[in-house]
């Protein structure tokens, strides 16, 4: 079963060449097995990826803690404007979940604004 959620992802792979790449964009949906990852900047089919998901959880009275997830996954899927040929975003199928989603704290936090400086270039 899908789930439709909008989460901020930070994500990396090694291209074709073996140059390490980096990106960002949102999900559109996840389940068990994946995530659909919107974003004009795409790993090629069946390249391994690890994504790091971010989801808000600020509509409670009470703040609460942001949730992350750590993604290993395969992209199984490419999505692109048929007649353009940008790409849209990508589908992955799950290899590993290195953590399940966590209470965000003091680590996770490190953990998440590190691969987002890195996303960002800011970190090599």
């Amino acid at each position: 079963m899908r789930y439709p959620l909008r989460a901020s992802v930070i994500y990396r792979w090694r291209d074709g060449d073996g140059m390490e790449r980096r990106g960002k964009g949102w999900t559109h949906d996840l389940s068990e097995e994946g995530v659909m990852v919107s974003s004009e900047d795409c790993p090629a089919l069946g390249e391994p990826v690890n994504l790091v998901l971010r989801v808000s959880t600020t509509r409670s009275p009470i703040p609460a803690p942001a949730l992350r997830m750590n993604m290993k996954a395969k992209v199984v899927r490419l999505l692109s404007d048929g007649t353009e040929g940008k790409s849209l975003g990508f589908a992955v199928h799950r290899r590993d979940c290195a953590r399940a989603m966590e209470s965000k704290s003091q680590e996770s936090t490190g953990s998440y604004l590190e691969a987002r400086r890195w996303s960002e270039g800011q970190l090599n």
